[in-house]
């Protein structure tokens, strides 16, 4: 007689106890049937988490007292998950909707494929007429990544570079053997960066990660990404510090420098641009240091970038300028 895997779906909250209800809301009405369903919450306020509290229904509730970021948060809920004897672990962003059968066609496409790693479904804008937002990156040897929202480009991609595709941390699921292979996400990052990362582990572990086409999920995005100024300054930090962890983690040394000075051109440029919006360009400027320097943990907003660090960030203003000038 058969046996149908098990799956554990791992949601994080952080203040959002509306979007993770109605997240888990679409989780309960999955089709397959073996799914338990486990939030992290990550030091919400006590309002918000009496909120969760009351409306959590089936889902088991783990409780920390401080924000630990995507990182600290997810890894409580993989190591859960393993630990409870889940085959599969699903993590869900709590802005995300997904369809009733979403779930049993993530595990039909990879049960008994003990090569595939990470898996995703396509990822739709729910903001923007279900247009797809995500299907599929390409991890390219000069350390650099594309993404694709075209599924004939990631079918091509898949075709020429399987061992090459790296997937968003929005919808990921994996096996609790490729949980145990390539282990915890690396906490260092704390947010954004962290799947670029995990993909990377995952393929060099020995896996090929995949999108699976016929499985959507719904982003409850608000097209942000079209407004630069409705993003956090938490946003602007990570993103600008974590690159450059992310490049000094993996890049070869000559190679390092190149792609960090194209970072440091693009984020100064960011500068420019959120000029009239202080706060979020020192965010950016905090970020560009941190990175430097390899500092790591949670944004602090009441920090102000040092003196040196100015004068640091400065001359490699003018590095950029020089070393970029013939494009300008």
């Amino acid at each position: 007689m058969r046996t149908f895997p098990s799956v554990t779906a791992v949601v994080l909250n952080w203040n959002k106890s509306v979007e993770t209800l109605t997240c888990l809301r679409s989780l309960e009405t999955q089709t397959w049937t073996r799914l338990k369903l486990l939030v992290v919450d990550n030091g919400s306020s006590p309002e918000q988490l009496e909120q969760l509290c009351a409306g959590l229904g089936r889902a088991e509730l783990i409780r920390n007292t401080t924000n630990l970021g995507f990182t600290g948060g997810v890894n409580i809920g993989l190591t859960r998950a393993a630990a409870d004897g889940a085959d599969y672990i699903w993590l869900v962003n709590n802005d995300l909707i997904a369809p009733p059968q979403t779930l049993e066609q993530l595990v039909s496409a990879v049960e008994g494929k003990p090569e595939i790693g990470l898996v995703s479904p396509v990822i739709r804008n729910a903001d923007a007429g279900d247009e797809i937002e995500f299907c599929g990156g390409l991890w390219r040897e000069d350390n650099t990544f594309s993404t694709t929202s075209d599924l004939k480009t990631y079918f091509k991609w898949q075709a020429e570079y399987p061992d090459r595709i790296w997937l968003v941390g929005t919808a990921l699921m994996m096996s609790r053997h490729v949980f145990e292979t390539v282990g915890l996400f690396d906490s260092r990052f704390f947010a954004y960066w962290e799947d670029n990362d995990y993909s990377i582990r995952s393929i060099t572990s020995g896996f090929n990660n995949v999108v699976v086409d016929s499985a959507d999920v719904f982003h409850r995005s608000g097209n942000q990404n079209d407004n630069p100024i409705s993003k956090p300054p938490h946003y602007y930090y990570y993103i600008t510090r974590n690159e450059i962890l992310f490049l000094k983690k993996y890049a070869r040394i000559g190679l390092t420098l190149k792609l960090t000075l194209w970072a440091l051109d693009r984020q100064l440029r960011q500068t420019e641009r959120l000029k009239d919006h202080p706060t979020l360009a020192e965010a950016i400027l905090l970020g560009l240091w941190d990175g430097i320097c390899g500092r790591v943990g949670s944004y602090a907003p009441e920090r102000q970038l040092s003196m040196l660090g100015r004068l640091v960030i400065g001359t490699c203003r003018r590095i950029v300028l020089y070393t970029f000038k013939k494009s300008r």
